[in-house]
């Protein structure tokens, strides 16, 4: 079972490389014109969706970290089972930096007429790209986490519940 998931997440990154290095060749085939219009409509909202992204990956860390004393987070996180969460998480969060690094060379260094111009913006939706799914992939993870502590919180009230019959009924 563990080797399936292993070739399917190999298949799925040798996928999505394809698919970058497809989307990247697109953009550098773009007119300066086009790309240099694209960009001047994009690069707030790139910057803020992104800002956005790393705050709410920051904000599931802590979530996650507060909640280690949960039994069940330990024997998740013992097991591996977080793996994917603190990986995607990781990967999120470099990703995020490289755009801002990316998007202030842009204002600070790079001009239009520039050569460099029209593959640091590729590379800038690239790893917007690559970002947002990795944060899709975060999400997922994170709910998966969520519901398994709500099952907990669950089976704990159940329990408290049951003993609260049992004292009531002995009275």
């Amino acid at each position: 079972m563990q080797a399936n998931k292993y070739k399917r997440k190999i298949i799925i990154s040798v996928i999505l490389f394809i698919l970058v290095l497809l989307l990247f060749k697109k953009l550098i085939e773009f007119n300066n014109s086009t790309l240099q219009s694209l960009y001047c409509d994009l690069k707030d909202d790139i910057i803020t969706i992104s800002t956005f992204i790393f705050g709410l990956v920051f904000t599931g860390l802590t979530i996650l970290i507060g909640l280690l004393d949960n039994e069940k987070i330990k024997r998740l996180s013992k097991h591996h089972y977080l793996d994917d969460f603190m990986f995607y998480s990781i990967i999120c969060l470099s990703l995020n930096i490289f755009i801002i690094v990316i998007h202030f060379t842009n204002i600070f260094f790079i001009n239009f007429k520039n050569s460099l111009f029209k593959y640091s913006i590729a590379i800038q939706f690239v790893i917007f790209l690559l970002m947002f799914i990795s944060f899709i992939a975060i999400t997922k993870d994170i709910v998966w986490v969520m519901k398994v502590v709500f099952k907990s919180v669950d089976s704990n009230d159940k329990e408290k519940d049951s003993a609260k019959d049992i004292i009531e009924n002995n009275k």
